[in-house]
């Protein structure tokens, strides 16, 4: 489930992005919530919302790496420790 946006939407034809047709191809189908009611997708923008928290306490790093090993950190922690 997925909102309209790049990169599940496009401007090919019935509105399909070159990922949509790949996921498609794989036998994954797309399906999209309507325009401009987030709350459809309401686990989607709880995780965005949290990251995007989590990154305004300066928990970004001067590396590649670094920025992986905190990503990686976060999503397990997001993921398995918090409550749902």
């Amino acid at each position: 489930k997925t909102d309209n946006g790049q990169p599940f939407a496009g401007t090919g034809i019935a509105g399909l992005s070159r990922l949509a047709v790949w996921l498609i191809k794989l036998g994954i189908r797309p399906e999209r919530i309507r325009r401009g009611h987030p709350e459809e997708n309401g686990r989607h923008e709880r995780m965005h919302r949290s990251l995007k928290y989590s990154l305004s306490f300066d928990n970004r790093h001067s590396t590649l790496e670094a920025q992986q090993a905190w990503f990686d950190h976060y999503r397990e922690e997001f993921n398995r420790e918090r409550p749902h």
